[in-house]
């Protein structure tokens, strides 16, 4: 006679009583087959996820030693995703100091220079970059000082999480330039 299943949750058959067998575990969902049916969003997720992903890079920022008035002086920032000795030798004709920055960026990062309202700022390029292991990424800004006194340029740092439109920031690079007047210039304003 075939087992059958009491109510008490026993079999029972021709050769007594014992527990019922527990049901073959369902398939589990690391199996092969289930990874092979990627769909073309899972692909694209994944291929955004390596883009930006998070890369250790060094920063270097280049400020004048002092600006002269009426006259357009670089403010420099350098991402050596590639080469630090490249990046480096990009501010080899630079006149003015520097910092240096070890940071971890995403893939898609911004940088943006403030100024007081008494520089006239222009940017070449886009504010927003790709940073890769192709190569170096770099912002110049001109400034050109219209008074004179210490201005604080500071530079903002921010990058963008996978699948963000929110940027994030990640270093401020601030130093503060004194401009000054030449003494032609001072004796001019003083004529009138």
């Amino acid at each position: 006679m075939p087992p059958t299943l009491n109510p008490g949750g026993e079999n029972e058959g021709a050769g007594g009583t014992d527990t019922a067998s527990p049901a073959p575990p369902p398939a589990a969902s690391g199996d092969f087959p289930q990874r092979a049916r990627l769909t073309a969003l899972d692909l694209s997720a994944m291929i955004d996820e390596t883009r930006d992903r998070v890369v250790q890079v060094t920063v270097l920022y280049g400020v004048p030693d002092q600006m002269a008035l009426d006259r357009a002086h670089p403010v420099r920032l350098v991402i050596a995703s590639a080469s630090l000795a490249e990046a480096e030798a990009s501010f080899a004709d630079f006149e003015g100091r520097g910092s240096r920055s070890v940071l971890n960026l995403a893939n898609r990062t911004e940088a943006r220079l403030a100024a007081p309202a008494w520089l006239e700022t222009q940017e070449v390029g886009r504010p927003q970059r790709w940073v890769s292991a192709a190569g170096n990424v770099g912002w110049t800004w001109w400034v050109t000082p219209k008074a004179a006194g210490t201005a604080l340029l500071a530079v903002q740092l921010d990058h963008y999480a996978p699948g963000s439109d929110e940027p994030i920031p990640v270093k401020t690079f601030e130093a503060r330039v004194p401009v000054r007047m030449s003494p032609w210039r001072a004796l001019e304003d003083a004529i009138g």
